[in-house]
């Protein structure tokens, strides 16, 4: 045997020791990395990354707003990302899909952050569904409501789904912005499995 080929087959055995079958099924275990997840009440189901803690967030008007939260990576500057799944009901107190977009899809000229960038809002489909998607530059500060906080760029997507009796759901992505890219298609596979109950 040549020396020029051991590099190949040294490279090779790890597969060969585990056989083709046990190959392929590791390698698409390793892309995939996701698994559904169903919300309390039945409000919704999604593949969300397997990796990432999840827990559902209090309840903000008892049965009329719930949701569920997705922690994912922290950047080196100590920058969090996650996604969150919130839904509103029809009979929320305070908040319908119209108000939820004029709030968040646009620059308020009073409580903006200098530097906020607001993306254009896109028509997509989601789950057979008309809904909305924008991207939102902003900023997080790390820790918060320290003295000497550090400012960390954020980026923020949102899509906003109808419910089918006047409720809605909004998926977010929130990532500090030097991993928003590697956090992305995360999100868009989110979106994409995301099932509404309601």
């Amino acid at each position: 045997m040549k020396a020029k080929h051991l590099p190949l087959i040294l490279a090779l055995l790890p597969a060969l020791a585990c056989g083709p079958g046990k190959t392929k099924e590791a390698r698409g275990n390793a892309q995939a990395g996701f698994s559904e997840y169903s919300s309390e009440g039945g409000l919704f189901k999604a593949q969300v990354p397997s990796d990432w803690q999840s827990g559902s967030g209090a309840p903000g008007s008892g049965a009329a707003e719930s949701s569920a939260d997705f922690a994912g990576p922290t950047d080196l500057q100590g920058g969090r990302s996650w996604i969150a799944v919130t839904y509103y009901g029809p009979d929320h107190p305070r908040m319908t899909m119209a108000k939820f977009m004029e709030l968040n899809s646009k620059m308020d000229p009073v409580l903006h952050l200098p530097g906020e960038v607001y993306g254009p809002v896109k028509d997509i489909t989601v789950a057979g569904r008309a809904a909305k998607t924008f991207d939102r530059k902003t900023f997080d500060y790390v820790p918060p409501y320290a003295v000497h906080s550090i400012k960390i760029p954020v980026f923020e997507r949102f899509t906003v789904v109808p419910g089918l009796k006047g409720g809605f759901y909004t998926i977010a992505l929130h990532a500090p912005e030097d991993l928003a890219d590697q956090l992305l298609p995360k999100y868009e596979k989110v979106v994409a499995g995301f099932s509404p109950a309601k």
